[in-house]
């Protein structure tokens, strides 16, 4: 659970209006000024592991992200799914998921996306050493917004997490993510 004070929550970029050149012309909207707000981000996932020999499997991910204002127009919701097969070696573990992807923002349906996740994982004594590669394809709810937004992202993490105890670890986490 993370408290996010935020002094642009709708993230006005301080300009009057802003457009968008589509097959139909150019689409212009008027900004709103900058807004601040206090809210809170919780985040949940479970994995489940299905070992079908002793080497291979199936693993499962389910993710739960949630933001919420004090005011619902930035509330921003999103649920992923994955599922695909679990390899182990002597060299740690990987896996490759096709994903699915639904994402409500102010209490409305705003897109879904479709793709791939391939991850690694190594374990060296107390170091855990991760990192995932990803694509998926957005498609959005509303007409026009998928005729301009509707694209790709690609991405990539890397993870060193340090168990300090059977309680607690410390984490570093690096991600760069793209679209085209």
């Amino acid at each position: 659970l993370n408290i996010l004070p935020d002094s642009n929550v709708n993230q006005a970029s301080g300009w009057e209006e802003e457009c968008v050149t589509t097959p139909f012309g150019l689409l212009c909207r008027r900004l709103d000024d900058e807004k601040k707000s206090v809210g809170a981000r919780f985040n949940a996932t479970a994995n489940h592991y299905l070992r079908f020999t002793r080497d291979f499997g199936l693993r499962s991910t389910v993710r739960f992200d949630m933001t919420e204002f004090g005011n619902r127009d930035y509330d921003d919701y999103t649920l992923s799914v994955a599922s695909g097969p679990r390899y182990i070696c002597n060299f740690g573990e990987c896996s490759l998921q096709p994903t699915f992807e639904k994402r409500w923002i102010a209490g409305k349906q705003f897109n879904s996306a479709y793709g791939a996740a391939l991850d690694w994982q190594k374990d060296i004594d107390r170091l855990i050493l991760s990192g995932s590669l990803w694509m998926k394809r957005n498609v959005y709810d509303d007409d026009l917004a998928d005729e301009a937004l509707r694209g790709n992202n690609y991405g990539v993490s890397l993870v060193s997490r340090y168990i300090l105890s059977n309680r607690s670890f410390v984490q570093l986490r690096t991600e760069f993510e793209g679209d085209k």
